[in-house]
């Protein structure tokens, strides 16, 4: 079998029918799903599921308590039978009948341990594909490794696990497991791309992910801007800048550390005193942004240092929420 398709669930009633819908609907087959169900979910998507276990023969349902993201998809880990594991969030879809069938056309011409693809992202109705599309430099680049470069300097590469495949015997062979907590993608993600070079990327935007009220892209806590500073850190810490690819590591950490900055102002007064002390080990990462985000953030920081100009970065990445949530009523 190639592929184990690995979805989590937890209370997303008004999105797993059409998540699941948009797996079976995939014009390449030789696929298992395998549905891990919080047992402690208050809505209808238990029920949902065990619909579509009866209509469809692929679908493993594996019932769980309620230990988190990470720990759901370790959990369908251990049950998969795939050469390939695809990781897609319930809430989400696939967006295209012939994704699975691209990511395998990739598989068999080069072989790869980690398969990434484009992904489209929408607030509401707001959205669309992710950056432009790759050229020939990416897809067909004779140095895998050069080409990840340019996609992450790009300023559109997605640390997320999903709009992407890794070879299991390469997870097990390397013991990777997902964290607990949030923004556990970063371990998962970081780790992989400084194990191997044998990356394939493929040019469909096949998944479509949706930032929701609610969902844990678009909720702010003390805990998950807390876990992102931790994450930023500990992946900081696991490379140097000797290399280009080491330097474009750096300069997507850049990027996430301008979002963390930001996100500290999401978070009471109180609680972010060590979120800032965080923030001062971090600091050094601001020299390695190449992409148009960071050059602007810098400017900002710089005019009117960190404190403050993380403010102004807060107040318009609130003033881009209240508009996308506009959008969202309008659907």
């Amino acid at each position: 079998m190639r592929f184990s398709i690995i979805v989590p669930v937890y209370n997303v009633e008004a999105y797993i029918g059409e998540c699941l819908q948009s797996i079976e609907d995939q014009e390449f087959h030789d696929y298992e799903l395998i549905v891990v169900v919080d047992e402690t979910s208050k809505d209808k998507s238990s029920l949902i599921v065990q619909n579509y276990r009866e209509r469809y023969k692929n679908i493993i349902v594996l019932p769980q308590g309620h230990y988190g993201l990470g720990s759901a998809r370790n959990y369908g880990m251990q049950y998969a039978s795939g050469d390939y594991l695809i990781f897609l969030d319930s809430d989400d879809k696939f967006g295209v009948s012939h994704y699975l069938q691209d990511m395998e056309r990739a598989i068999v011409s080069t072989s790869p341990d980690f398969v990434i693809s484009r992904s489209m992202k929408y607030v509401g109705n707001i959205g669309g594909e992710v950056g432009i599309p790759w050229g020939s430099d990416i897809t067909e680049n004779s140095k895998p490794r050069d080409a990840l470069i340019k996609v992450i300097n790009s300023g559109y590469f997605g640390i997320s696990a999903w709009a992407k495949a890794i070879r299991k015997s390469f997870v097990r062979e390397n013991n990777l497991q997902f964290v607990d907590g949030y923004s556990e993608d970063f371990d998962w993600t970081s780790q992989i791309i400084n194990l191997t070079d044998k990356y394939a990327f493929v040019n469909t935007p096949g998944v479509i992910h949706y930032i929701r009220s609610g969902s844990l892209s678009g909720d702010h806590n003390r805990k998950q801007v807390d876990d992102l500073g931790k994450r930023i850190e500990k992946w900081a810490a696991l490379i140097s800048d000797k290399s280009d690819f080491e330097k474009s590591q750096l300069g997507y950490l850049a990027y996430s550390y301008y979002i963390y900055i930001a996100d500290i102002h999401f978070v009471g007064k109180k609680d972010q005193k060590q979120l800032w002390e965080r923030e001062k080990k971090l600091r050094f990462l601001r020299k390695y942004g190449v992409s148009n985000k960071c050059k602007y953030s810098n400017i900002v920081c710089t005019l009117f240092g960190v404190r403050l100009g993380s403010l102004f970065l807060h107040e318009y990445i609130k003033r881009k929420k209240s508009s996308e949530g506009k959008g969202k009523k309008n659907e």
